[in-house]
């Protein structure tokens, strides 16, 4: 048997996403938040792959989905996703509108921001992963900028990137792409732990 001794944050101090790291198991998060707001869950991705995760504030504009190494025993964090459009199996069947997540990560970035604000953030354009890629929308990591892209992706959702230019791109610029008008925001962020332990 081995134990583990996990100093928890105080309250006040749970205001950044990034703060949700500190949670590395399902029973930390009811421990912390409560029973009644935290729901164990299974997630699907788009290749068909499902896990076990555990759901904060469930369809709330509070919403963060944790996934586990161990899902199982729903413990060592893989990663938590933010704002998007998820397939969890809780929501199926619901019909009621999710208000925008308002989660913020540490430099400023939340789901629901246009291109133009994030890069006006950045301080300088940035690359993000075209149609013609494997996972189309994600923020390349390798940029100078403000913001700091690692241990986090930062995945854009478009309304009006249906035209050839971008589904023939592998890379594209941001600047560019508000260039050419298109309607770009942040969809989803994924966090990943600095340290992956249990």
């Amino acid at each position: 048997i081995t134990a583990y001794k996990k100093i928890l944050p105080v309250t006040k101090s749970i205001s950044l996403a990034e703060d949700l790291l500190e949670f590395t198991s399902h029973e930390y998060l009811v421990y912390y938040f409560g029973e009644k707001n935290v729901k164990k869950d299974v997630y699907y991705f788009a290749n068909n792959d499902i896990v076990n995760c555990s759901v904060l504030f469930v369809n709330t504009k509070r919403q963060a989905i944790f996934i586990w190494r161990d899902g199982l025993n729903r413990c060592g964090l893989d990663n938590i996703l933010i704002g998007g459009l998820h397939k969890l199996k809780s929501q199926e069947k619901n019909e009621n509108f999710i208000e925008e997540n308002d989660w913020y990560i540490k430099s400023g970035v939340h789901s629901g921001m246009s291109i133009f604000e994030l890069r006006a953030l950045n301080g300088k354009s940035f690359s993000f992963s075209g149609g013609n890629s494997p996972n189309p929308g994600v923020i390349l990591q390798n940029e100078n900028g403000s913001i700091d892209f690692r241990n986090k992706d930062v995945i854009l959702g478009c309304m009006n990137c249906t035209d050839d230019k971008f589904s023939n791109a592998e890379v594209v610029d941001a600047d560019n792409a508000i260039m050419d008008g298109k309607i770009i925001f942040v969809l989803t962020i994924v966090l990943y732990p600095l340290i992956r332990d249990v």
